[in-house]
């Protein structure tokens, strides 16, 4: 652990027991707890979960602070408790998307926003110093009534919305408790899949990594529309009645199309990222709409939706922030200002996804090579040359990935064809240089 970086790009993460352990949790809630004051603690269903807390509890207490524990809870509801309630640091015990054995520990500043890099340098270097342990121990807070706050939040934010018959997947994760009522209260017919909560299966072929799900779900019994979530609820993917999977970037298009047209846009910008499609950034301009892009990452999103004063920021993987309400991806929420957008167009989602998209595709290749591919000169080399071919039909975006050991390789091109055999080029000619299966 001293010898490498703790922080991510979305916290701590990896496989429990072995990239991730107590001790770990320990030093961090120590750490965090040595600053006083009150931290906010929530976790998905992961069995891993309920471990990690018990030693994260532990190092706040040791310290000092208050711990308030809102125990299984979505992200965005913990940075909404920290907010509320004037709190120093909000924690979730969670791994977001990956698969059940991984874990992680995402932190929240007092805004309710993630860490800055250079918070997150100071509290490594608290990590790695030293141990505190007050001379008067902590206390433990039972937070289950700002829970209630929260929906009450949302009752009292929603009132237009008709009733439609909805689909719903939790994936298993952190939602499965917390929106089936939340639903239930809006809509007319809410059919849920994966909502059991059972930690064994959070991800496991369901959420929004595998919106085949939904759209099935939502087809097979005729609903209105569709949503997916992730496994601790930040990250959102929509489906029409059609099937149509909305991602966020389409969801962007969608929420800024709509502010638009009521004039309360804040400055006519909105904010993507690298990745956001091209086709949704010319189909913005057409509607007089400016998309600012920055590096990957919702915390990079919401960083330059405060500089801008931006009303809305999305990342396409469905994480989609809306400054009315905070400054942290929150996919019950968002699922509920679709609806009511919906209801109040007195159009369905197809019809209000009037945005272009661009075909793209995806070329991941697994691997804990990606920070040295991306120097290996031979291999940029090439994709500067397959770029050269594509110039103005369209882009290749590389990258290693944050959260696991992968290398992400995104094409977007005018035609399906063109992408296919770009993106094929490439991935074979890395895989055969690293000799990567």
């Amino acid at each position: 652990m001293d010898n490498n970086k703790l922080f991510g790009t979305d916290g701590i993460r990896g496989k429990y027991g072995i990239d991730l352990t107590g001790d770990t949790a320990y030093k961090l809630g120590n750490a965090l707890g040595a600053e006083g004051g009150k931290i906010v603690v929530g976790r998905d269903t992961r069995l891993s979960g309920g471990e990690l807390l018990k030693y994260l509890r532990k190092g706040i207490l040791d310290a000092g602070a208050t711990m308030v524990n809102l125990d299984i809870v979505p992200t965005p509801v913990v940075a909404y408790v920290v907010t509320h309630i004037k709190a120093n640091f909000g924690v979730v015990i969670t791994a977001s998307h990956n698969s059940g054995e991984y874990n992680g520990l995402k932190v929240f500043s007092a805004n309710g926003t993630k860490l800055s890099s250079e918070k997150e340098s100071k509290i490594e270097e608290a990590i790695k110093s030293r141990i505190f342990i007050s001379k008067v121990r902590g206390k433990e807070e039972d937070g289950i009534g700002y829970i209630e706050d929260y929906k009450n939040m949302l009752f009292n934010s929603f009132s237009g919305i008709s009733r439609l018959k909805v689909g719903l997947d939790t994936a298993n994760g952190a939602l499965s408790y917390l929106a089936p009522s939340v639903f239930d209260k809006f809509f007319d017919e809410v059919i849920a899949i994966n909502c059991d909560g059972d930690g064994n299966k959070i991800n496991d072929g369901s959420g929004a990594l595998y919106p085949d799900k939904i759209a099935k779900l939502v087809i097979d019994n005729n609903l209105d529309i569709g949503f997916t979530f992730d496994g601790d609820g930040d990250r959102i993917i929509a489906v029409t009645s059609q099937g149509e999977v909305v991602n966020g970037d389409i969801m962007l298009f969608v929420i800024a199309h709509y502010l638009k047209e009521r004039k309360i846009l804040n400055n006519d910008v909105v904010v993507g990222t690298s990745y956001t499609n091209i086709g949704i950034e010319k189909s913005l301009q057409k509607s007089g709409i400016t998309l600012l892009r920055t590096e990957v990452g919702d915390s990079n999103v919401s960083h330059q939706m405060q500089e801008s004063h931006a009303s809305v920021g999305a990342e396409r993987a469905g994480h989609v922030i809306l400054s009315q309400f905070g400054m942290t991806g929150d996919g019950l929420l968002v699922a509920l200002y679709l609806s009511q957008i919906v209801s109040e167009s007195g159009k369905s989602l197809s019809q209000l996804m009037t945005g272009e998209e661009y075909p793209l595709s995806h070329f991941d290749i697994v691997t804990n090579k990606g920070a040295e591919i991306l120097e290996d000169d031979e291999i940029m080399s090439l994709k500067s040359q397959l770029e050269g071919e594509i110039a103005g039909k369209g882009r290749i975006l590389m990258r290693a990935s944050g959260t696991e050991a992968k290398l992400r390789i995104m094409v977007e091109c005018e035609s399906e064809k063109l992408v296919e055999k770009t993106g094929c080029e490439l991935a074979s000619a890395i895989k055969k240089k690293y000799n990567i299966e």
